[in-house]
């Protein structure tokens, strides 16, 4: 409890010295930002890039779910015994 009235009272305080912080105008935009920032789609045109993109991003989602194959594995063979300390697997 002590320690979250801590936590509590640095977050107000630091709430409290950001507020002192001065902002500003937002800074106008000129066109060759803008030019520059409609340059970062360019590289999507390319079928090659977007494939690749793709199969990047598919093997990044299916990483994770990779270090539970085996024990998929163990539990649909038969060889997952909760009460033994040891299962043997056949060699190959």
């Amino acid at each position: 409890m002590l320690l979250m009235a801590i936590g509590v009272v640095c977050g107000f305080v630091s709430t409290a010295c950001a507020a002192k912080v001065p902002g500003g105008a937002p800074q106008p935009v000129d066109a060759a930002e803008l030019r520059a920032f409609r340059g970062l789609f360019e590289p999507l045109a390319d079928r090659n890039f977007r494939l690749y993109l793709l199969g990047s991003g598919a093997l990044a989602c299916s990483a994770g779910i990779g270090g539970f194959i085996p024990l998929f594995f163990a539990i649909k063979s038969g060889c997952h015994r909760p009460k033994s300390s040891c299962c043997r697997w056949p060699l190959l």
